[in-house]
């Protein structure tokens, strides 16, 4: 390809004087921020909070619990500490097949974990961005430009909430590196290589993000071949890399499977549909100053790009747009393409047009400054990387190790005032700004001066840096206490009993940190269907810690049920549960009071009376009805393989429940009569049943729960989670991950052939 031809300075052309006065309108957009700062401090305030809740109330406890499930010896497939039990897999966004977050977590205490699982990410990211780059071509300052940008940027910083996030994005670079060694020349072990990638990047939790990069590396094909870089046209290309996405998703098959079965089991479709024609684009650029910020300041960096990017920044203006046009309306549409109906809005996008956004810096600053002092502007641009990274990461550990020297300075550094941050960096864009219009507008001197061309991208990015609130963005990552959570009210021993109602509990993630059993929960992005229209019947918001507790003391079967022992509650509504069947246990703290059922059911019972539903709406609402009492029957979907009367003559049962594993428990009962033993954990798809060493059917009993039929006699009755989905995904990433190593290691081994003297193909 050859080199295009250095940029003019002898007169000012239209591009130039747009771009220029692109700059002016920035500064002035910079210095707009210092006019208003109250406005945007008291969004800011309002941000912050909210996006750290999700990080140590969801995030956070379920990082831990699945690395603490693979401790104890068993791989996190089931949750039993929400809802009654639910998949924890399948969820996806606990990442509890992501290779580095269970090593970890598994290593580290949350806090730290936390801080080295961000931190190492964004090390990542800035390796194989600079890779990335080098691989392009791009050297010197461009290289180092760009990585700083990529690894710096305010959406990528502002990740700290969705941890995710920014472990998705790490593997983009490499993506697309090995992308696009495929485009140029096509290979096996190119394909295999990336499979590997994206099937670490599928187990990372939001598998959008696999998704959204398949489509962009395709488009990434066609213009490519369309610009001459590639000679292979796409339809020659694009079923390779469709090729290395299908492998990739077969290698993380164990995560993907299962997902796949879930979303179709809750209904995730009808739920994506209704949340995406909800979803503003406009909401993720007004919540936070640092936001602002960063778009302020995305623009000049790109004005300063194009300034030298011709036919090369083709692939990545083309990537940049298609991720605006995505943004405000074009993923919608890309909703009707089959995988892509889950996906509930469009906040992929966002990010993922900062990575072509840093391309294009590094390919502009490169052509920029490609016609003189290349070996000492690299010089220069290497010590203004490394000095910014350094003071970047001692800033993140400043929470961290308080006791570290010189972290408390760089605290105080990065922990301006909202406003005080505002105005800095609106000094550094305005300037940024200056000077970027002096390249064009100066005299001839000034306009062929490459430093000043430096200053110009340096000042814009040291803004976009500093426009971080470093001093909180990583301030407080353990789980906020509370002197209400179940585990500091109730004594141990009384809390293994049975499971908790505490909105406390759920709402602050206590009850997965806690081991509290709970039927509730604070899964939102695939919540199960039963338990969420009971929740919903009962009024349930977890984030507002709410429960309609009216209704819930009509619903005292519905208590039995779920083996709820405990309800903590506000203590103006303790009254409502005064009848007998409850008493206050006077473990309470201020205005909350503790209450104990005082003849429980049990974990699981036998039952000899059985009312037949003719659907689950049908089941439901007997659950709900006031004649429902699961002493006496219990509520069937399907028809029994026996006539049960409607009301047993006698008292039910009680069995003996041990949990052996996660995906295991045991149940041992005697029955005086033919009738239906009853489990009180959730009756998801993929639990298989046996009686006696024979296999049984589970039942969904009372809507909500398992049971099995059983003759009278005593039975061992065991229970055994084992989807076919997880089956499969296991098989999947066993066969692709063996099939991808030996591709590579066979490539390795050939490559070492033909570097050894001697050797030969």
């Amino acid at each position: 390809m050859p080199p295009d031809p250095p940029l003019g300075h002898a007169q000012l052309t239209s591009s130039q004087l747009l771009i220029s006065l692109a700059a002016v309108v920035i500064g002035l957009a910079y210095l707009w921020g210092v006019v208003v700062p109250e406005e945007l401090s008291h969004v800011s305030e309002g941000f912050g909070p909210m996006r750290h809740w999700d990080l140590e109330t969801y995030f956070l406890p379920k990082f831990v619990f699945g690395s603490e499930e693979i401790l104890r010896g068993s791989f996190p497939f089931w949750n039993r500490f929400e809802f009654g039990g639910i998949p924890f897999l399948a969820t996806a966004q606990p990442s509890a097949a992501y290779i580095p977050k269970i090593l970890i977590f598994a290593l580290w205490s949350p806090e730290v974990a936390l801080r080295l699982f961000m931190i190492g990410h964004f090390v990542l990211l800035a390796l194989f961005f600079l890779l990335f780059v080098r691989d392009q071509g791009i050297g010197g300052f461009g290289a180092f430009a760009g990585t700083l940008f990529c690894t710096f940027n305010i959406p990528f910083l502002s990740t700290t909430g969705h941890p995710m996030e920014i472990a998705n994005l790490a593997w983009v670079p490499l993506i697309f590196m090995i992308g696009d060694r495929l485009g140029r020349s096509p290979s096996i072990a190119l394909v295999a290589g990336l499979a590997a990638v994206v099937g670490i990047q599928v187990t990372s939790g939001y598998p959008e993000f696999v998704m959204d990069c398949g489509v962009l590396l395709a488009l990434h094909a066609v213009v490519r071949y369309v610009a001459g870089d590639w000679k292979d046209p796409p339809w020659k290309t694009i079923p390779l890399i469709g090729a290395g996405f299908l492998l990739g998703a077969m290698v993380g098959g164990i995560q993907v499977f299962p997902l796949l079965d879930f979303v179709l089991y809750t209904g995730r479709l009808e739920i994506a549909a209704d949340m995406a024609s909800q979803f503003d684009p406009s909401g993720l650029f007004s919540v936070d100053v640092s936001v602002i910020a960063a778009l302020v300041g995305v623009p000049a960096l790109l004005a300063f790009a194009c300034l030298g990017v011709r036919r090369p920044g083709g692939a990545p203006l083309v990537g940049a747009l298609t991720c605006a046009f995505m943004l405000f309306g074009g993923w919608w549409l890309l909703r009707k393409v089959p995988g892509f109906a889950a996906v509930r809005m469009g906040g992929t996008w966002p990010l993922l047009i900062q990575f072509f956004i840093a391309w294009l810096v590094a390919l502009g600053a490169d052509r920029f400054l490609a016609s003189t002092g290349a070996d000492r502007v690299g010089s220069v641009g290497q010590v203004f990387v490394g000095g910014l990274g350094l003071v970047w990461a001692i800033g993140c550990l400043a929470g961290l190790l308080p006791q570290m020297p010189g972290s408390g300075l760089a605290a105080r550094v990065f922990s301006f005032p909202t406003e005080g941050r505002v105005l800095l960096v609106s000094i550094l864009g305005a300037m940024g700004g200056l000077l970027l219009a002096t390249c064009a507008f100066g005299t001839p001197r000034l306009r062929d001066s490459r430093l000043l061309a430096m200053g110009a991208v340096g000042l814009m990015l040291l803004g976009q840096v500093a426009s971080f609130p470093f001093g909180r963005a990583l301030g407080q990552l353990a789980p906020p206490k509370s002197a209400h959570r179940s585990a500091k009210l109730i004594p141990e021993a009384d809390l293994r009993k049975g499971r908790v109602i505490s909105l406390i509990d759920v709402r602050g993630g206590f009850n997965i940190l806690d081991r509290v059993e709970s039927p509730f929960g604070r899964e939102g992005s695939l919540p199960p269907p039963r338990f969420t229209k009971m929740e919903k019947e009962l009024g349930v918001v977890v984030q507002l810690a709410r429960v309609q507790w009216e209704k819930l003391a009509l619903h005292r079967g519905l208590l039995a049920t779920l083996d709820a022992r405990f309800l903590v509650m506000p203590r103006r509504h303790s009254g409502l549960f005064n009848e007998p069947g409850f008493r206050n246990t006077g473990l309470g703290d201020g205005g909350i009071a503790v209450l104990e059922v005082e003849n429980p059911l049990g974990r699981a019972w036998g039952v000899y009376g059985v009312m037949l539903a003719d659907s689950p709406d049908s089941a439901f609402e007997l659950l709900l009805s006031p004649g429902f009492d699961p002493r006496r029957h219990a509520i069937l979907e399907t028809s029994p393989r026996r006539k049960y009367p409607t009301h047993a003559g006698g008292p039910p049962t009680p069995a003996r429940v041990r949990y052996l594993k996660p995906t295991l428990t045991e149940v041992e009962v005697e029955m005086r009569e033919p009738g239906v033993l009853v489990l009180a954990d959730s009756c998801f798809p993929g639990w298989e049943a046996t009686v006696d060493g024979h296999v049984a059917e589970v039942l969904c009993a009372n809507y909500l729960v398992r049971g099995v039929e059983l003759e009278e006699g005593r039975h061992l009755v065991r229970f055994e989670y084992r989807p076919a989905s997880v089956r499969w995904g296991a098989a999947s990433s066993g066969v692709a991950g063996v099939a991808v190593a030996a591709i590579l290691l066979q490539a390795g081994w050939r490559a070492r052939r033909v570097r050894v003297p001697g050797g030969s193909e």
